[in-house]
């Protein structure tokens, strides 16, 4: 059985918007933790295989929402099948997916 890898396929607005929260996280400060580009590939892997995100939401959402969901996604990506593990459902899922 062959193994499933991980998709970035997203579309060109929610590739904009994903670089838009990575810009926001190294303001924050999260960037120190988590490397920007990891941090870009986590987001857009969870949004593209299996967990479908409120991008826009995220994007503005309060500090700890904002540091709950990143520290998640990162901590909880199989980076293989790009799929998030152990359960873990973002505070920004999209509920209608």
């Amino acid at each position: 059985m062959a193994t499933k890898h991980a998709s970035f396929k997203v579309a060109p607005l929610d590739s904009a918007i994903i670089t838009v929260i990575v810009e926001r996280a190294v303001l924050e400060g999260i960037c120190q933790r988590i490397n920007s580009l990891n941090l870009n590939m986590d987001v857009t892997a969870a949004h593209a295989n299996g967990c479908p995100l409120d991008l826009a939401k995220l994007a503005v959402a309060d500090i700890e929402d904002f540091y709950h969901d990143l520290f998640g996604i990162s901590t909880h990506m199989n980076r293989i099948t790009g799929e998030l593990k152990n359960c873990f459902v973002p505070r920004s899922a999209r509920h209608d997916a």
